[in-house]
C-alpha cells in the first residue's frame, strides 16, 4: 500500500452474516480526487473511487456483473468509501458513485444509518453511474432510502471512476 492509502474491513459493521462474508472477500482501497467549486481553489467535495488491490475497477465490476451480485459492491463502496472519508480526516462533502440498477436494502441502509449517523447528515452526493444500465424504479427506491442523509441523489452520469 502507498502512503496515504487505508485498507478497508467490512467485519465490524451491523450487517447480515451474509454480506459481510461476500465483503470480507474483497480487496478495495479508495482515493479521492477533489471537486473544486469554480474559483478552482475551494474544496466542493471529495469524489471517492473505489481501487481494488488485485485488478482494475473495471475488471472486478465485470467479475460481480456477471455473477449477478453487484449488490456486494453498491454494499461496499457505500460502507467503504465513507469509512476511508472519515479516516481521512475530511470536512467537505463527499460524492460517492453508485450503481444506476443496485441499492441497499432497507436493512442496510438502516445499518448505514446506524453506524455513521448524523456525522454523514448534508455531506453525500451520490453519483449513478452510467453502467450497467439505468433504472428509475432503483433510482427511486435509492433516492427514498438515502433522503435522509445525502444533499443529491441524482440520475447523473459518471464517468468510470
Amino acid at each position: 500500500m502507498k502512503s496515504g492509502d487505508y485498507m478497508i474491513f467490512y467485519d465490524h459493521l451491523p450487517l447480515d452474516k451474509e454480506i459481510l462474508k461476500a465483503l470480507g472477500e474483497l480487496s478495495i482501497n479508495y482515493v479521492f480526487q477533489p471537486i473544486f467549486y469554480p474559483d478552482g481553489k475551494t474544496v466542493f467535495s471529495w469524489e471517492a473511487l473505489m481501487r481494488p488491490t488485485d485488478k482494475t475497477v473495471l475488471e472486478l465490476i465485470n467479475e460481480y456483473m456477471e455473477a449477478d451480485n453487484l449488490h456486494v459492491l453498491e454494499v461496499a463502496t457505500l460502507f467503504g468509501a465513507m469509512q476511508a472519508y472519515f479516516l481521512r480526516g475530511y470536512t467537505e462533502r463527499v460524492s460517492v458513485n453508485s450503481f444506476p440498477n443496485d441499492c441497499l436494502r432497507q436493512d442496510e441502509a438502516d445499518a448505514f444509518w446506524e453506524y455513521f449517523g448524523d456525522s454523514i447528515r448534508g455531506r453525500m452526493i451520490v453519483e449513478n453511474l452510467e453502467y450497467p444500465y439505468f433504472s428509475y424504479d432503483i433510482w427511486q427506491e435509492k433516492t427514498g432510502r438515502l433522503s435522509l442523509w445525502t444533499i443529491f441523489c441524482l440520475p447523473m452520469i459518471s464517468e468510470a471512476g
